[in-house]
């Protein structure tokens, strides 16, 4: 499939199926054809090839002419408000469906209706795209709200009207950004694009248009949305389902454009399996080669010698001509600023000349290096490493600038990698700047900052002034960063400054100015984190009609701090009833109910927490260490493992997993656990787990799966062994090392070989302490082992090849036997006492001593 084929190349092949589909039973299949067409020149951002037959409106989107489409008489039609008095959310949204549905049936005619449906969209569109221009892309636009709405409703009180339309886009537990501008234009697009589908179902775009709708409404609410989410979940599939937009050999390099913004999408709403397999689609699509790789080069201005340095290998298959691909330079592309530093390059100079070059990439192309950077960043861990890697994702795009809205995310990505590099963090700043001044330039067409502005996923223009006002705090300039912050009206930062610079109480002021222009959920909190008192979150809760997820959810952290976990649980159930998006709810609920020793409650807390971050190590263990408290040991094993996969390198979590696999009697696993610890400590003893995995051994365990223990002696022997070279002085493991061997009783010769060994090292580490015995248990543990290893003496005797060899064993077994009698008759002098209890164990090992003298005896053949 070539997902980069022209646009104009494939209309062909469309009506084709258009033909044979079933929506053309009633339509005019020609009029149907060039609808589709003009559908996808819209997306594809092209100048319109094809006569407009009496839809000017197509041409001015496409050229960004948007005032040119909401200020014609159809559109007056269609934003028709008169008569709704007084202004209601709802009689602006049903009047304007009205208005749209009696537009599109004013005429009988197939095509004439085609037209006025194509004419309503380019209505949505245009006021959509008038939206993002004043908050994402710029310039402001000339064309305001009073070009549109009723001139009364404009000159009445201002107030009324400002609260009407964040009424409309405020949802449930979120609020928009209180100086988005010009919000209603988003509105009026929701009203045709979302509310209005019934009648606008003959469009084949319409559900990717309310999509993009829906998510840029998500993106000015101060946080997550279940509404938005759950609007945007059947939108999404209807256009994966669509054929005519989700072929590449009918909608060119569309799909592939879809994909990499349902990939923004997902992330945010946490569905990273969702957003992988997108990704993974459109990279497929593209037929890009994408890697990391090294190769000699110098960084700085005086190194002498080149080293390994990183870059970003991208390989592109040959194709044909892609409509994605900048044809001519774009005028007014946000500056790429030079590193003027006095040491570190502005480019890495590679000793190859070349080896880092890129081949031309288009629109899409470019797009996609960022979703794989962003993701790369997501699911990498946050090492020094991190930033270097990504750093080579953003050269490559910056080397072919192209697209404003590209140019512009990668530029800032660049400063967020630079703003923690002395020698970059000047040059981080200043960027930041040109990017946020870049809203206001008017150079750079309106038409051509708006290609790719979702693919990219752009921030809106506030977002980059706080990140440039984070940017200064990282210079130390936190009071330029509170005026940033205060301009922006962005509180919570504004409160996080006033403590940083010790003036809390002037928080507190700033706090309660707000609150006496205006009372509110967020305010409220705000103040209840300020000063700690618990009143105020609940004033925020009676004030949102028992429906704010944050007044919960602060109330439920406030009694954390005061250790109260059941009253904690409580607050907290009931927020992420209101709001399920909230990871950091679920995951301190887990916490508290953890503390609180309600498990269950804790296991359903961890699940929604792995199901929303499934990479998130500490979810899974903490969701296996309840499964663990409720008994439920398979499933605590199958957790510990998934958090293993998310952090392989976090002993604890391997120590876990270890214990409960030896339990649920996962014996291959527990033998991998192991090992894994011996890699990242270097000493790990668990005496208690290798005793278990000795045993599965000699005394034949079964597995969970039915394995006999015997089949485990090999991975279980090379695990003493590794375990044997890093910790030598142990004496406990070396009888466990022999008892895997069979204790020098099994009939293989070369095994009781070496558990002799073994015992000798355990008996030798267990009596070369200097007060062995003075302890009665060290003296136990000393007579046992004498008499294991005694055993294991004699039955090697009977096994040896030669006479001699027979006799040289029984004679280490004499020795050893007489050194320990010995001490032991010499301490029981000396300490009687202590001795006392032990005089059958020594009296045991006289006899032994006996039976090994009676042994030499025979074997010699002879007396003496």
């Amino acid at each position: 499939m070539d997902c980069t084929k022209p646009l104009h190349d494939v209309f062909g092949a469309m009506l084709m199926t258009w033909m044979s589909g079933p929506k053309l039973l009633s339509l005019n299949i020609f009029a149907c054809w060039k609808m589709i067409a003009a559908e996808l020149h819209i997306l594809s951002h092209s100048v319109l090839v094809t006569a407009t037959d009496g839809v000017p409106e197509l041409d001015s989107i496409t050229r960004g002419l948007y005032a040119n489409v909401v200020q014609t008489d159809a559109a007056k039609a269609v934003f028709s408000l008169v008569g709704v008095e007084p202004i209601t959310v709802e009689g602006i949204v049903q009047t304007i469906k009205t208005n749209v549905r009696e537009y599109i049936n004013r005429t009988s005619d197939t095509s004439e209706e085609l037209k006025r449906s194509l004419q309503v969209l380019c209505m949505g569109i245009a006021c959509l795209r008038l939206f993002i221009q004043n908050n994402w892309t710029g310039p402001p636009s000339d064309v305001t709200p009073k070009h549109i709405l009723p001139e009364t409703w404009m000159e009445g009180d201002k107030n009324e009207w400002t609260e009407c339309v964040s009424e409309a886009l405020d949802q449930s537990d979120a609020s928009i950004y209180p100086l988005c501008s010009h919000p209603v234009f988003l509105l009026l697009a929701e009203c045709i694009l979302v509310d209005s589908a019934e009648s606008l179902s003959c469009l084949e775009t319409l559900d990717w248009w309310a999509l993009r709708c829906l998510w840029f409404h998500q993106m000015i609410l101060d946080d997550r949305s279940p509404e938005i989410h759950d609007k945007i979940k059947p939108r999404l599939e209807n256009v994966v389902r669509n054929e005519s937009l989700m072929s590449g050999e009918k909608s060119g390099y569309l799909p592939t454009l879809f994909h990499l913004e349902c990939v923004h999408i997902h992330q945010y709403y946490y569905q990273y399996t969702e957003a992988q397999e997108h990704l993974q689609t459109a990279k497929k699509m593209t037929g890009l080669q994408v890697g990391l790789t090294g190769a000699l080069g110098r960084r700085t201005r005086f190194q002498q010698e080149d080293k390994a340095q990183l870059l970003l290998k991208v390989d592109k298959e040959d194709s044909d001509s892609d409509n994605s691909l900048g044809s001519e330079p774009i005028p007014g592309l946000p500056k790429d600023l030079m590193l003027e530093d006095d040491t570190v390059l502005n480019d890495i100079k590679f000793k190859e000349a070349g080896i880092d070059a890129v081949p031309q990439l288009s629109g899409v192309e470019q797009v996609l290096l960022i979703s794989l950077c962003l993701e790369h960043k997501r699911s990498s861990p946050k090492d020094g490493l991190i930033n270097e890697e990504l750093y080579a994702y953003i050269v490559s795009i910056l080397k072919q600038p192209q697209y404003w809205s590209i140019q512009t995310e990668a530029l800032a990505l660049r400063c967020q990698l630079e703003k923690d590099k002395r020698r970059k963090v000047e040059r981080a700043m200043m960027q930041m700047q040109a990017v946020v001044d870049g809203f206001q330039d008017t150079v750079c067409p309106v038409n051509q900052r708006i290609k790719f502005v979702c693919a990219a996923n752009l921030k809106p223009r506030w977002v980059m002034e706080k990140q440039l006002a984070s940017l200064l705090i990282d210079l130390g300039s936190i009071s330029s960063a509170l005026e940033v912050f205060h301009r922006l009206q962005l509180w919570e930062d504004v409160v996080m400054c006033y403590t940083r610079l010790g003036k809390p109480e002037k928080a507190v002021k700033v706090i309660r100015d707000q609150l006496e222009l205006k009372e509110t959920v967020v305010m409220l909190c705000l103040l209840g984190d300020v000063t700690e008192k618990k009143e105020h979150y609940e004033r925020a809760w009676e004030l949102s009609g028992h429906k704010s997820a944050r007044a919960q959810r602060s109330l439920g952290m406030h009694y954390l701090r005061e250790v109260d976990y059941d009253k904690c649980i409580e607050c907290l159930e009931k927020s992420v009833e209101i709001n399920y998006l909230q990871y950091n709810s679920w995951f301190i609920l887990g916490f508290a109910s953890l503390q609180a020793k309600q498990y269950e409650t804790a296991a359903k807390a961890y699940r929604t927490c792995v199901t929303i971050e499934p990479d998130n190590f500490e979810a899974w263990n903490n969701l296996a260490n309840s499964y663990t408290r409720l008994k439920h040991k398979e499933k605590a094993f199958r957790a510990f493992k998934e958090a293993i996969k998310c952090n392989y390198d976090h002993w604890k979590v391997w120590e876990n997993y270890l214990v409960v696999g030896v339990d649920v009697g996962q014996f291959s696993e527990a033998i991998r656990a192991y090992q894994r610890l011996l890699e990242l400590k270097g000493k790990f003893v668990d005496e208690e787990i290798l005793g278990i995995l000795a045993d599965v051994v000699t005394k034949n365990i079964q597995d969970c799966q039915g394995k006999p223990g015997v089949e485990f002696k090999d991975k279980i022997a090379k695990l003493f062994g590794h375990l044997t070279s890093q910790v030598t002085n142990n004496a406990r493991v070396w009888e466990l090392y022999a008892q895997v061997h069979g204790n020098g009783q099994s009939e293989d010769q070369e095994s009781n070989s070496k558990a002799i060994q073994f015992l000798q090292r355990s008996h030798r580490l267990q009596t070369q302490g200097k007060d062995w015995f003075k302890d009665g248990d060290q003296i136990e543990k000393v007579l046992q082992l004498t008499e294991l290893l005694t055993e294991g003496y004699m039955k090697y005797s009977t096994m040896a090849s030669t006479t001699t060899e027979g006799i040289q064993t029984l004679s280490s077994a004499k020795l050893m036997l007489k050194g320990i009698i010995t001490k032991a008759k010499q301490s029981s002098e000396n300490l009687p006492e202590i001795w006392q209890g032990y005089q059958m164990g020594v009296t045991n090992l006289e006899n032994r001593l006996g039976e090994v003298q009676d042994a030499i005896v025979q074997r010699k053949g002879g007396t003496g």
